[in-house]
Protein backbone atom coordinates (compact mmCIF):
# COMPACT_ATOMS: atom_id res chain seq x y z
CA UNK A 1 0.00 0.00 0.00
CA UNK A 2 1.34 3.48 -0.69
CA UNK A 3 2.18 5.62 2.37
CA UNK A 4 -0.50 8.62 2.56
CA UNK A 5 0.80 11.83 1.60
CA UNK A 6 2.15 14.01 4.80
CA UNK A 7 -0.79 16.63 5.33
CA UNK A 8 -1.64 18.92 7.72
CA UNK A 9 -2.70 17.31 10.92
CA UNK A 10 -6.32 16.54 11.72
CA UNK A 11 -6.79 18.50 15.32
CA UNK A 12 -6.41 21.54 12.64
CA UNK A 13 -9.49 20.35 10.89
CA UNK A 14 -11.37 19.90 13.97
CA UNK A 15 -9.91 23.96 15.25
CA UNK A 16 -11.76 25.21 12.46
CA UNK A 17 -14.89 24.51 13.67
CA UNK A 18 -13.95 25.34 17.30
CA UNK A 19 -12.84 29.17 16.17
CA UNK A 20 -16.67 29.81 15.62
CA UNK A 21 -19.76 29.84 13.22
CA UNK A 22 -18.97 28.46 9.80
CA UNK A 23 -18.05 31.58 7.24
CA UNK A 24 -20.06 31.14 3.75
CA UNK A 25 -18.51 33.63 1.15
CA UNK A 26 -21.80 35.21 -1.11
CA UNK A 27 -19.73 35.88 -4.24
CA UNK A 28 -21.00 38.48 -7.15
CA UNK A 29 -22.95 36.40 -10.35
CA UNK A 30 -20.70 33.64 -10.39
CA UNK A 31 -20.26 31.20 -13.53
CA UNK A 32 -20.08 27.54 -12.65
CA UNK A 33 -17.73 26.03 -15.88
CA UNK A 34 -14.96 23.85 -15.60
CA UNK A 35 -12.10 23.64 -18.57
CA UNK A 36 -11.72 25.82 -21.07
CA UNK A 37 -8.49 27.00 -22.93
CA UNK A 38 -5.40 25.78 -20.37
CA UNK A 39 -3.52 28.64 -18.55
CA UNK A 40 0.10 28.31 -18.80
CA UNK A 41 0.21 28.47 -14.57
CA UNK A 42 -2.19 25.33 -15.12
CA UNK A 43 -0.17 23.94 -18.17
CA UNK A 44 3.35 24.52 -15.48
CA UNK A 45 2.76 21.65 -13.26
CA UNK A 46 1.34 17.72 -14.02
CA UNK A 47 -0.46 16.21 -10.91
CA UNK A 48 0.58 13.07 -9.61
CA UNK A 49 -1.58 12.74 -6.31
CA UNK A 50 -4.13 14.10 -4.25
CA UNK A 51 -4.76 13.64 -0.71
CA UNK A 52 -8.25 15.11 0.31
CA UNK A 53 -9.49 14.69 3.87
CA UNK A 54 -12.83 16.33 5.08
CA UNK A 55 -14.70 16.88 7.86
CA UNK A 56 -18.94 16.69 6.52
CA UNK A 57 -21.20 18.28 9.06
CA UNK A 58 -24.70 17.27 7.71
CA UNK A 59 -26.33 19.45 10.28
CA UNK A 60 -24.90 22.67 9.43
CA UNK A 61 -24.27 21.65 5.68
CA UNK A 62 -20.58 22.89 5.77
CA UNK A 63 -17.64 21.08 5.29
CA UNK A 64 -14.14 21.56 6.71
CA UNK A 65 -10.87 20.05 5.00
CA UNK A 66 -7.04 19.56 3.79
CA UNK A 67 -6.44 18.60 0.17
CA UNK A 68 -2.76 17.72 -0.45
CA UNK A 69 -1.51 17.58 -4.12
CA UNK A 70 1.38 16.74 -5.43
CA UNK A 71 2.73 17.15 -8.70
CA UNK A 72 5.94 17.34 -10.97
CA UNK A 73 6.74 21.05 -12.63
CA UNK A 74 6.72 20.47 -16.30
CA UNK A 75 8.16 24.24 -16.72
CA UNK A 76 9.64 26.87 -14.70
CA UNK A 77 7.48 29.14 -13.24
CA UNK A 78 6.92 30.90 -9.69
CA UNK A 79 2.82 30.53 -9.69
CA UNK A 80 0.37 27.80 -10.12
CA UNK A 81 -2.91 28.29 -10.79
CA UNK A 82 -5.70 26.17 -9.20
CA UNK A 83 -9.50 26.45 -9.13
CA UNK A 84 -11.89 26.73 -5.57
CA UNK A 85 -15.10 28.48 -4.59
CA UNK A 86 -15.19 31.41 -3.21
CA UNK A 87 -18.11 30.70 -1.09
CA UNK A 88 -15.40 28.86 1.16
CA UNK A 89 -12.79 30.25 3.73
CA UNK A 90 -9.25 29.13 2.74
CA UNK A 91 -7.28 28.83 6.68
CA UNK A 92 -3.84 27.93 5.23
CA UNK A 93 -2.03 27.37 1.78
CA UNK A 94 1.04 25.40 2.88
CA UNK A 95 4.16 24.56 0.65
CA UNK A 96 7.10 22.46 2.53
CA UNK A 97 5.27 23.33 5.84
CA UNK A 98 5.83 26.99 5.16
CA UNK A 99 3.27 29.21 4.39
CA UNK A 100 2.34 29.74 0.69
CA UNK A 101 1.26 33.29 -0.33
CA UNK A 102 -1.84 33.10 -2.65
CA UNK A 103 -4.65 35.24 -4.24
CA UNK A 104 -7.44 35.64 -6.59
CA UNK A 105 -6.35 37.01 -9.85
CA UNK A 106 -8.45 39.93 -10.82
CA UNK A 107 -9.19 39.46 -14.59
CA UNK A 108 -11.84 41.41 -16.87
CA UNK A 109 -14.49 39.22 -16.42
CA UNK A 110 -14.26 38.24 -12.59
CA UNK A 111 -17.80 36.35 -12.86
CA UNK A 112 -16.13 33.91 -14.70
CA UNK A 113 -12.88 33.70 -13.15
CA UNK A 114 -13.47 33.94 -9.12
CA UNK A 115 -13.23 30.44 -9.26
CA UNK A 116 -9.28 30.40 -9.36
CA UNK A 117 -6.53 31.15 -6.97
CA UNK A 118 -3.25 31.96 -7.87
CA UNK A 119 -0.35 30.29 -5.20
CA UNK A 120 3.11 32.42 -5.35
CA UNK A 121 5.96 30.36 -4.72
CA UNK A 122 8.92 32.07 -3.23
CA UNK A 123 11.00 31.86 -5.94
CA UNK A 124 11.12 29.44 -9.92
CA UNK A 125 10.35 26.31 -9.54
CA UNK A 126 12.03 24.12 -11.86
CA UNK A 127 11.08 21.63 -14.51
CA UNK A 128 11.28 18.10 -12.52
CA UNK A 129 10.84 19.06 -9.16
CA UNK A 130 8.56 17.61 -7.13
CA UNK A 131 6.04 19.70 -5.37
CA UNK A 132 3.77 19.33 -2.75
CA UNK A 133 1.02 21.85 -1.63
CA UNK A 134 -1.97 21.97 0.82
CA UNK A 135 -4.74 24.38 1.36
CA UNK A 136 -7.35 23.90 3.95
CA UNK A 137 -10.32 25.58 4.31
CA UNK A 138 -14.07 25.47 5.70
CA UNK A 139 -17.51 26.33 4.60
CA UNK A 140 -20.51 25.76 3.32
CA UNK A 141 -20.51 24.21 -0.48
CA UNK A 142 -22.63 25.43 -3.06
CA UNK A 143 -26.40 22.99 -2.75
CA UNK A 144 -27.50 21.18 -6.11
CA UNK A 145 -31.06 22.17 -6.36
CA UNK A 146 -31.16 20.47 -9.10
CA UNK A 147 -28.55 17.53 -9.45
CA UNK A 148 -26.94 16.18 -11.48
CA UNK A 149 -28.16 19.21 -13.95
CA UNK A 150 -26.65 21.38 -11.97
CA UNK A 151 -23.63 21.00 -9.32
CA UNK A 152 -23.20 20.88 -5.94
CA UNK A 153 -23.83 18.91 -2.57
CA UNK A 154 -27.34 17.22 -2.22
CA UNK A 155 -28.31 17.43 1.37
CA UNK A 156 -31.57 15.35 1.58
CA UNK A 157 -32.73 12.75 4.35
CA UNK A 158 -33.46 9.08 4.28
CA UNK A 159 -37.62 8.29 4.70
CA UNK A 160 -36.26 7.77 8.19
CA UNK A 161 -34.97 10.98 8.49
CA UNK A 162 -31.47 10.45 8.75
CA UNK A 163 -28.42 12.22 6.42
CA UNK A 164 -28.56 11.34 3.06
CA UNK A 165 -25.57 13.58 1.23
CA UNK A 166 -24.77 13.24 -2.29
CA UNK A 167 -22.53 14.98 -4.54
CA UNK A 168 -22.38 15.76 -8.72
CA UNK A 169 -20.55 17.98 -10.02
CA UNK A 170 -19.62 17.73 -13.74
CA UNK A 171 -21.13 20.17 -15.46
CA UNK A 172 -19.58 22.94 -12.81
CA UNK A 173 -16.31 21.84 -11.83
CA UNK A 174 -15.22 19.82 -8.83
CA UNK A 175 -13.92 23.13 -7.80
CA UNK A 176 -17.04 23.73 -6.71
CA UNK A 177 -16.21 21.76 -3.28
CA UNK A 178 -12.30 20.75 -3.18
CA UNK A 179 -9.66 22.70 -4.70
CA UNK A 180 -7.98 21.70 -8.05
CA UNK A 181 -6.22 21.80 -11.29
CA UNK A 182 -9.67 22.33 -13.18
CA UNK A 183 -8.89 20.92 -16.41
CA UNK A 184 -9.76 17.85 -18.32
CA UNK A 185 -6.28 17.00 -19.38
CA UNK A 186 -4.43 16.18 -16.49
CA UNK A 187 -5.49 13.47 -14.34
CA UNK A 188 -3.50 12.50 -10.98
CA UNK A 189 -1.10 9.30 -12.24
CA UNK A 190 -0.83 8.20 -8.50
CA UNK A 191 -4.02 8.26 -7.53
CA UNK A 192 -6.12 9.69 -5.05
CA UNK A 193 -6.18 9.01 -1.24
CA UNK A 194 -9.69 10.05 0.19
CA UNK A 195 -10.58 10.51 3.79
CA UNK A 196 -14.46 11.51 5.01
CA UNK A 197 -15.20 12.05 8.30
CA UNK A 198 -18.84 12.03 9.15
CA UNK A 199 -21.28 10.98 12.23
CA UNK A 200 -21.41 8.13 13.28
CA UNK A 201 -23.44 5.74 12.08
CA UNK A 202 -23.58 7.13 8.44
CA UNK A 203 -21.14 5.00 6.00
CA UNK A 204 -19.53 7.48 3.58
CA UNK A 205 -18.98 5.52 0.01
CA UNK A 206 -16.60 6.66 -2.43
CA UNK A 207 -14.15 5.83 -4.89
CA UNK A 208 -11.86 2.97 -5.07
CA UNK A 209 -10.52 0.63 -2.72
CA UNK A 210 -12.04 1.05 1.10
CA UNK A 211 -8.61 0.81 3.11
CA UNK A 212 -9.90 1.60 7.25
CA UNK A 213 -12.54 3.06 8.76
CA UNK A 214 -11.51 4.66 12.41
CA UNK A 215 -14.33 5.62 14.85
CA UNK A 216 -13.90 8.22 17.43
CA UNK A 217 -16.73 9.22 19.47
CA UNK A 218 -19.92 10.36 17.65
CA UNK A 219 -17.93 10.17 14.44
CA UNK A 220 -16.42 7.94 12.35
CA UNK A 221 -13.59 8.29 9.35
CA UNK A 222 -13.68 6.52 6.27
CA UNK A 223 -10.35 6.15 3.80
CA UNK A 224 -10.82 5.29 0.33
CA UNK A 225 -7.63 4.85 -2.05
CA UNK A 226 -8.09 5.06 -5.76
CA UNK A 227 -5.06 3.46 -7.60
CA UNK A 228 -5.44 4.68 -11.32
CA UNK A 229 -5.52 8.09 -12.30
CA UNK A 230 -9.08 9.58 -12.23
CA UNK A 231 -11.06 12.33 -13.70
CA UNK A 232 -12.00 15.33 -10.90
CA UNK A 233 -15.47 15.45 -11.15
CA UNK A 234 -15.45 12.01 -10.99
CA UNK A 235 -14.38 11.66 -7.41
CA UNK A 236 -17.38 11.75 -4.78
CA UNK A 237 -18.87 11.63 -1.72
CA UNK A 238 -21.78 9.62 -0.64
CA UNK A 239 -23.47 9.16 3.04
CA UNK A 240 -26.13 7.94 4.51
CA UNK A 241 -26.90 4.78 6.84
CA UNK A 242 -26.38 2.33 3.78
CA UNK A 243 -26.44 -0.97 3.69
CA UNK A 244 -23.82 -3.19 1.55
CA UNK A 245 -24.68 -5.43 -0.83
CA UNK A 246 -21.82 -8.15 -2.36
CA UNK A 247 -21.31 -9.93 -5.52
CA UNK A 248 -18.66 -10.65 -7.80
CA UNK A 249 -18.24 -11.75 -11.34
CA UNK A 250 -15.61 -13.02 -13.20
CA UNK A 251 -13.75 -10.92 -15.86
CA UNK A 252 -12.75 -11.64 -19.07
CA UNK A 253 -9.13 -11.59 -18.49
CA UNK A 254 -9.77 -14.40 -15.36
CA UNK A 255 -9.71 -11.98 -12.60
CA UNK A 256 -12.56 -11.52 -10.33
CA UNK A 257 -14.22 -8.08 -10.16
CA UNK A 258 -16.02 -7.11 -6.74
CA UNK A 259 -19.58 -6.00 -6.68
CA UNK A 260 -21.00 -3.85 -4.55
CA UNK A 261 -24.22 -1.53 -4.23
CA UNK A 262 -25.23 0.49 -1.30
CA UNK A 263 -28.70 0.67 -0.40
CA UNK A 264 -30.92 2.92 1.87
CA UNK A 265 -32.40 0.53 4.23
CA UNK A 266 -35.37 0.95 3.36
CA UNK A 267 -34.63 0.16 -0.46
CA UNK A 268 -32.95 -2.94 0.68
CA UNK A 269 -35.62 -5.37 -0.62
CA UNK A 270 -35.83 -3.57 -3.86
CA UNK A 271 -32.20 -3.13 -4.35
CA UNK A 272 -31.28 -6.86 -4.14
CA UNK A 273 -34.00 -7.48 -6.85
CA UNK A 274 -32.19 -4.83 -8.89
CA UNK A 275 -28.35 -5.87 -8.35
CA UNK A 276 -28.52 -9.04 -10.98
CA UNK A 277 -29.44 -6.48 -13.30
CA UNK A 278 -26.19 -4.63 -12.97
CA UNK A 279 -24.20 -7.75 -12.93
CA UNK A 280 -25.53 -8.90 -16.46
CA UNK A 281 -24.98 -5.49 -17.58
CA UNK A 282 -21.08 -5.63 -16.60
CA UNK A 283 -21.01 -8.72 -18.25
CA UNK A 284 -22.45 -7.82 -21.53
CA UNK A 285 -20.32 -4.18 -21.65
CA UNK A 286 -16.80 -6.65 -21.15
CA UNK A 287 -17.74 -9.26 -23.91
CA UNK A 288 -18.38 -6.27 -26.26
CA UNK A 289 -15.43 -3.78 -24.92
CA UNK A 290 -13.18 -5.39 -22.92
CA UNK A 291 -12.14 -5.36 -19.25
CA UNK A 292 -13.73 -3.70 -17.15
CA UNK A 293 -11.04 -0.76 -16.50
CA UNK A 294 -10.81 -0.72 -12.99
CA UNK A 295 -11.13 -4.34 -11.87
CA UNK A 296 -8.10 -4.46 -9.42
CA UNK A 297 -10.77 -2.02 -7.43
CA UNK A 298 -14.48 -2.76 -7.81
CA UNK A 299 -17.46 -2.16 -9.69
CA UNK A 300 -19.81 -0.13 -6.88
CA UNK A 301 -22.83 1.47 -7.28
CA UNK A 302 -24.49 3.93 -4.28
CA UNK A 303 -28.10 5.36 -3.91
CA UNK A 304 -28.23 8.58 -4.24
CA UNK A 305 -30.60 11.34 -3.80
CA UNK A 306 -30.42 12.44 -7.49
CA UNK A 307 -30.51 10.46 -10.60
CA UNK A 308 -27.21 9.36 -11.47
CA UNK A 309 -23.16 10.35 -12.46
CA UNK A 310 -20.60 8.31 -13.57
CA UNK A 311 -18.31 8.82 -10.99
CA UNK A 312 -15.21 6.07 -11.37
CA UNK A 313 -15.97 2.53 -9.42
CA UNK A 314 -19.01 4.00 -7.54
CA UNK A 315 -21.94 5.20 -9.96
CA UNK A 316 -24.29 7.14 -8.53
CA UNK A 317 -28.14 5.90 -9.31
CA UNK A 318 -30.90 7.67 -8.06
CA UNK A 319 -33.86 5.88 -9.93
CA UNK A 320 -36.77 4.23 -8.13
CA UNK A 321 -35.29 0.78 -8.83
CA UNK A 322 -37.32 0.51 -11.76
CA UNK A 323 -36.60 0.44 -15.75
CA UNK A 324 -37.14 2.79 -18.27
CA UNK A 325 -35.20 6.06 -16.69
CA UNK A 326 -34.20 7.86 -19.29
CA UNK A 327 -36.21 7.96 -22.87
CA UNK A 328 -39.55 8.57 -21.59
CA UNK A 329 -41.13 5.27 -22.85
CA UNK A 330 -40.44 1.68 -21.95
CA UNK A 331 -36.95 0.51 -23.09
CA UNK A 332 -37.12 -3.00 -21.41
CA UNK A 333 -34.16 -2.38 -19.27
CA UNK A 334 -32.39 -0.29 -16.36
CA UNK A 335 -31.22 2.46 -18.94
CA UNK A 336 -30.04 5.05 -16.65
CA UNK A 337 -27.83 2.45 -14.66
CA UNK A 338 -26.38 1.28 -18.31
CA UNK A 339 -25.77 4.59 -19.50
CA UNK A 340 -23.32 5.45 -16.23
CA UNK A 341 -22.04 2.07 -16.27
CA UNK A 342 -20.78 2.67 -20.20
CA UNK A 343 -18.86 6.00 -18.93
CA UNK A 344 -16.53 3.17 -17.07
CA UNK A 345 -15.01 3.08 -20.39
CA UNK A 346 -16.22 5.74 -22.27
CA UNK A 347 -14.72 8.76 -19.97
CA UNK A 348 -13.16 7.10 -16.77
CA UNK A 349 -11.27 4.54 -18.99
CA UNK A 350 -11.12 7.03 -22.27
CA UNK A 351 -11.30 10.05 -21.30
CA UNK A 352 -11.00 13.66 -23.49
CA UNK A 353 -8.91 16.29 -22.27
CA UNK A 354 -10.60 18.78 -23.54
CA UNK A 355 -14.53 19.61 -22.91
CA UNK A 356 -15.14 20.09 -27.28
CA UNK A 357 -14.98 16.54 -27.81
CA UNK A 358 -17.62 15.29 -24.73
CA UNK A 359 -19.86 13.69 -27.79
CA UNK A 360 -16.80 11.17 -27.21
CA UNK A 361 -18.46 10.38 -24.23
CA UNK A 362 -21.99 11.11 -24.47
CA UNK A 363 -22.24 9.75 -27.73
CA UNK A 364 -20.59 6.16 -27.63
CA UNK A 365 -22.30 6.13 -23.73
CA UNK A 366 -25.68 6.68 -25.17
CA UNK A 367 -25.00 4.85 -28.56
CA UNK A 368 -24.55 1.83 -25.92
CA UNK A 369 -28.16 1.72 -24.72
CA UNK A 370 -28.59 0.83 -28.90
CA UNK A 371 -26.46 -2.05 -28.82
CA UNK A 372 -27.62 -3.34 -25.76
CA UNK A 373 -31.17 -2.93 -27.00
CA UNK A 374 -30.45 -4.55 -30.34
CA UNK A 375 -28.91 -7.58 -28.38
CA UNK A 376 -31.38 -8.16 -25.70
CA UNK A 377 -35.01 -7.25 -27.26
CA UNK A 378 -34.61 -7.16 -30.68
CA UNK A 379 -34.01 -4.87 -34.04
CA UNK A 380 -37.19 -3.59 -33.97
CA UNK A 381 -36.65 -2.67 -30.26
CA UNK A 382 -32.92 -0.89 -31.37
CA UNK A 383 -34.68 1.03 -34.39
CA UNK A 384 -37.37 2.04 -32.13
CA UNK A 385 -34.77 3.78 -29.66
CA UNK A 386 -33.07 5.52 -32.43
CA UNK A 387 -35.74 7.19 -33.96
CA UNK A 388 -36.63 8.55 -30.36
CA UNK A 389 -32.87 10.35 -30.55
CA UNK A 390 -33.57 11.43 -33.80
CA UNK A 391 -36.50 13.25 -32.40
CA UNK A 392 -34.48 14.66 -30.07
CA UNK A 393 -31.23 16.23 -32.26
CA UNK A 394 -31.38 19.91 -32.34
CA UNK A 395 -27.72 20.77 -34.01
CA UNK A 396 -27.87 24.21 -33.91
CA UNK A 397 -24.34 23.95 -33.55
CA UNK A 398 -21.44 21.74 -34.49
CA UNK A 399 -20.84 19.18 -32.58
CA UNK A 400 -16.95 19.57 -32.41
CA UNK A 401 -15.88 23.33 -32.45
CA UNK A 402 -12.65 24.21 -33.48
CA UNK A 403 -11.99 26.04 -30.31
CA UNK A 404 -11.04 24.79 -26.66
CA UNK A 405 -14.51 24.97 -24.58
CA UNK A 406 -15.57 25.13 -21.27
CA UNK A 407 -18.68 22.78 -19.86
CA UNK A 408 -21.13 25.80 -20.29
CA UNK A 409 -20.14 26.79 -23.89
CA UNK A 410 -20.44 22.69 -24.33
CA UNK A 411 -23.67 22.02 -22.78
CA UNK A 412 -25.35 25.58 -24.04
CA UNK A 413 -26.76 26.74 -27.44
CA UNK A 414 -28.23 23.76 -27.93
CA UNK A 415 -25.07 21.30 -27.68
CA UNK A 416 -26.00 19.80 -24.90
CA UNK A 417 -28.66 17.12 -26.13
CA UNK A 418 -26.70 16.95 -29.35
CA UNK A 419 -23.42 15.20 -27.29
CA UNK A 420 -26.12 12.38 -26.77
CA UNK A 421 -28.27 11.89 -29.65
CA UNK A 422 -26.23 13.50 -32.62
CA UNK A 423 -22.98 11.59 -31.39
CA UNK A 424 -24.95 8.32 -30.99
CA UNK A 425 -26.57 9.13 -34.71
CA UNK A 426 -22.73 10.20 -36.16
CA UNK A 427 -22.02 6.24 -34.52
CA UNK A 428 -24.67 4.84 -35.92
CA UNK A 429 -23.91 6.02 -39.47
CA UNK A 430 -20.26 4.88 -38.85
CA UNK A 431 -21.37 1.67 -38.22
CA UNK A 432 -23.15 1.27 -41.34
CA UNK A 433 -20.06 2.06 -43.43
CA UNK A 434 -17.35 0.16 -41.83
CA UNK A 435 -19.94 -3.08 -41.27
CA UNK A 436 -20.67 -5.19 -37.65
CA UNK A 437 -17.13 -6.55 -37.31
CA UNK A 438 -14.44 -3.42 -38.26
CA UNK A 439 -17.11 -1.09 -36.17
CA UNK A 440 -16.28 -3.70 -32.81
CA UNK A 441 -12.93 -3.68 -33.43
CA UNK A 442 -13.00 0.09 -33.65
CA UNK A 443 -14.44 0.72 -30.08
CA UNK A 444 -12.21 -1.83 -28.98
CA UNK A 445 -9.17 -0.48 -30.02
CA UNK A 446 -10.12 3.10 -29.22
CA UNK A 447 -9.91 1.85 -25.72
CA UNK A 448 -7.34 -0.88 -25.67
CA UNK A 449 -4.84 0.22 -28.67
CA UNK A 450 -3.20 -2.64 -27.58
CA UNK A 451 -2.93 -6.21 -25.79
CA UNK A 452 -0.70 -4.71 -22.97
CA UNK A 453 -3.29 -1.94 -22.46
CA UNK A 454 -6.08 -4.50 -21.79
CA UNK A 455 -3.75 -6.38 -18.89
CA UNK A 456 -3.14 -3.32 -17.35
CA UNK A 457 -4.50 -2.39 -13.98
CA UNK A 458 -1.44 -0.19 -12.96
CA UNK A 459 -3.30 2.87 -14.72
CA UNK A 460 -1.43 3.03 -17.71
CA UNK A 461 -4.94 1.17 -19.03
CA UNK A 462 -6.29 5.27 -18.76
CA UNK A 463 -5.75 7.62 -21.80
CA UNK A 464 -7.06 10.33 -23.36
CA UNK A 465 -8.33 11.01 -26.72
CA UNK A 466 -9.91 13.72 -29.27
CA UNK A 467 -12.12 13.41 -32.10
CA UNK A 468 -8.58 13.39 -34.30
CA UNK A 469 -8.45 9.81 -32.28
CA UNK A 470 -11.60 8.61 -33.21
CA UNK A 471 -11.49 9.34 -36.84
CA UNK A 472 -7.75 7.91 -37.09
CA UNK A 473 -8.44 5.02 -35.64
CA UNK A 474 -12.01 4.38 -37.72
CA UNK A 475 -10.26 5.52 -41.09
CA UNK A 476 -8.08 2.50 -40.63
CA UNK A 477 -10.89 -0.02 -40.66
CA UNK A 478 -11.92 0.72 -43.88
CA UNK A 479 -10.96 2.28 -47.75
CA UNK A 480 -13.63 4.94 -47.99
CA UNK A 481 -12.22 8.48 -47.18
CA UNK A 482 -13.78 9.22 -43.47
CA UNK A 483 -13.11 12.97 -43.71
CA UNK A 484 -15.92 14.32 -45.62
CA UNK A 485 -18.61 12.05 -43.76
CA UNK A 486 -16.81 13.95 -40.48
CA UNK A 487 -16.49 16.71 -41.69
CA UNK A 488 -20.27 16.89 -42.20
CA UNK A 489 -21.44 15.28 -38.82
CA UNK A 490 -19.22 16.66 -36.71
CA UNK A 491 -17.88 20.01 -37.83
CA UNK A 492 -21.54 21.43 -39.26
CA UNK A 493 -24.87 22.06 -37.93
CA UNK A 494 -26.58 21.49 -41.12
CA UNK A 495 -28.53 18.12 -41.45
CA UNK A 496 -28.33 16.89 -45.40
CA UNK A 497 -31.37 16.41 -46.97
CA UNK A 498 -31.88 13.08 -49.23
CA UNK A 499 -33.28 14.24 -52.72
CA UNK A 500 -35.33 11.67 -54.63
CA UNK A 501 -37.37 12.40 -58.05
CA UNK A 502 -39.22 9.69 -59.78
CA UNK A 503 -39.97 10.24 -63.73
CA UNK A 504 -40.72 7.23 -65.71
CA UNK A 505 -38.72 3.91 -64.74
CA UNK A 506 -35.81 6.12 -63.33
CA UNK A 507 -35.38 6.61 -59.62
CA UNK A 508 -32.74 9.57 -59.04
CA UNK A 509 -31.06 10.67 -55.82
CA UNK A 510 -28.48 12.97 -54.47
CA UNK A 511 -27.66 14.57 -51.56
CA UNK A 512 -28.36 18.26 -50.41
CA UNK A 513 -28.18 20.90 -48.20
CA UNK A 514 -24.23 19.98 -47.79
CA UNK A 515 -21.77 22.69 -47.63
CA UNK A 516 -19.84 23.96 -50.36
CA UNK A 517 -16.68 21.98 -50.47
CA UNK A 518 -17.67 18.81 -48.83
CA UNK A 519 -17.26 15.86 -50.74
CA UNK A 520 -19.85 14.12 -49.14
CA UNK A 521 -21.29 10.41 -50.62
CA UNK A 522 -23.00 7.96 -48.53
CA UNK A 523 -24.41 4.20 -49.39
CA UNK A 524 -28.54 4.57 -49.38
CA UNK A 525 -30.98 1.43 -49.26
CA UNK A 526 -33.09 1.83 -51.67
CA UNK A 527 -36.40 -0.89 -51.55
CA UNK A 528 -38.45 -1.35 -54.16
CA UNK A 529 -41.06 -3.71 -54.24
CA UNK A 530 -39.69 -5.36 -51.09
CA UNK A 531 -36.40 -5.94 -52.84
CA UNK A 532 -33.40 -3.92 -51.27
CA UNK A 533 -30.32 -2.70 -53.13
CA UNK A 534 -27.51 -0.46 -52.00
CA UNK A 535 -26.78 2.56 -54.14
CA UNK A 536 -23.85 5.32 -53.59
CA UNK A 537 -25.33 8.57 -53.39
CA UNK A 538 -23.24 11.96 -53.59
CA UNK A 539 -23.84 15.49 -53.81
CA UNK A 540 -25.55 16.78 -56.81
CA UNK A 541 -22.85 19.39 -58.54
CA UNK A 542 -24.49 22.70 -59.45
CA UNK A 543 -22.19 22.82 -62.54
CA UNK A 544 -24.20 20.89 -65.21
CA UNK A 545 -20.82 19.91 -67.22
CA UNK A 546 -19.27 18.70 -64.04
CA UNK A 547 -19.12 15.48 -62.58
CA UNK A 548 -22.24 14.86 -59.96
CA UNK A 549 -22.70 12.51 -57.30
CA UNK A 550 -26.42 12.18 -58.43
CA UNK A 551 -27.15 8.41 -58.77
CA UNK A 552 -30.05 6.60 -61.28
CA UNK A 553 -32.03 3.97 -60.10
CA UNK A 554 -33.40 1.87 -62.91
CA UNK A 555 -37.17 0.51 -61.83
CA UNK A 556 -39.37 -2.30 -62.90
CA UNK A 557 -42.20 -2.47 -65.22
CA UNK A 558 -44.52 -2.38 -62.51
CA UNK A 559 -43.73 -0.18 -59.44
CA UNK A 560 -46.11 -1.09 -56.00
CA UNK A 561 -43.77 0.12 -53.35
CA UNK A 562 -40.35 2.22 -53.44
CA UNK A 563 -39.10 2.76 -49.75
CA UNK A 564 -35.75 4.90 -48.75
CA UNK A 565 -33.59 3.91 -46.08
CA UNK A 566 -35.79 0.99 -44.70
CA UNK A 567 -33.40 -0.01 -41.72
CA UNK A 568 -32.94 4.04 -40.72
CA UNK A 569 -29.35 3.89 -41.09
CA UNK A 570 -28.95 7.60 -42.20
CA UNK A 571 -29.39 11.11 -40.24
CA UNK A 572 -30.70 13.84 -42.44
CA UNK A 573 -32.93 16.65 -42.16
CA UNK A 574 -36.36 14.27 -42.10
CA UNK A 575 -37.23 13.04 -38.94
CA UNK A 576 -37.74 9.16 -38.85
CA UNK A 577 -36.58 6.65 -41.63
CA UNK A 578 -38.48 4.37 -44.11
CA UNK A 579 -39.61 7.37 -46.27
CA UNK A 580 -42.38 5.83 -48.48
CA UNK A 581 -42.26 7.65 -51.77
CA UNK A 582 -45.74 8.49 -53.11
CA UNK A 583 -45.68 7.78 -56.62
CA UNK A 584 -48.28 9.19 -57.24
CA UNK A 585 -48.22 12.61 -56.39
Amino acid sequence: MRKPITTLSRPSIFSFMILGLIIGFTPRTLLAQSGGPIHPYQAAYDVQHIELDMEVFPSDSAIAAIVTTTAIQQIASDTWRMALSPRFEIQAVEWQGQPLAWHRPHLAEPEVHERFIHLTFPGTLQPGEEVKVSISYQGKPRPAVQAPWDGGFVWAETPSGDPWIGVACQGDGAWLWWPNKDHPSDEPDNGVMIHYTVPAGLTAVSNGVLRETQTDGDRTRWSWEVLNPINSYSITLNAAPYIELQDSVQSVDGSTIPLHFWVLPEFEEKGRERFPQFKEQLVWFEELLGPYPFRNEKYGVVHAPFLGMEHQTIIAYGPRFEDNNLFGRAVGFDDLHHHELAHEWWGNLLTVWDWRDFWIHEGFGTYMQTLYTEDVLGQAAADSLMGLMRMRIVSNDELVPDAFQTTKQKYGSGRGGDIYYKGAWTLHMLRCLLGEDAFSSFMRELLYPTQAAAEALDGSQTRFASTQDVMRVAQSYTQRDLGPFFELFLKHSELPELVYEVEGRSLTLYWANVPEGIRFSMPVEVSVNGEIRVVEVGVQNPDPTGPTGEVVVELPRRVQEITLDPHGWLLRNTIGYGESLDLNP
